[in-house]
């Protein structure tokens, strides 16, 4: 990892685990993504400047006008979070 001391960490964009310098079993996967703090364990976050602040977590996408729609058996979620049948294409679960 970029500027880490730890180890079990897997970092992956341009600056991404920049913060962590202490942390391990991190992971962080797009541009600027990774731990918000210098000792997580067990964190992950997924996307463009995506952030984990805790450990044992995971974050996909960042927050505010960064925030991503998460969708399963879907390609384009209509809501924060949804979650749709294959066999009649009709939305089982979903949040906002």
């Amino acid at each position: 990892g970029f500027r880490s001391t730890a180890s079990r960490n897997v970092f992956v964009g341009f600056n991404s685990g920049i913060t962590n310098v202490g942390g391990h079993s991190n992971t962080a996967l797009g541009f600027l993504a990774g731990p918000s703090s210098a000792s997580l364990k067990n964190a992950a976050a997924v996307g463009y400047k995506a952030s984990v602040s805790q450990s044992n977590s995971l974050v996909l996408g960042g927050t505010d006008s960064l925030a991503v729609r998460v969708g399963i058996g879907t390609t384009a979620p209509n809501f924060q979070f949804e979650v749709r049948t294959a066999a009649t294409n009709a939305t089982i679960a979903q949040f906002r």
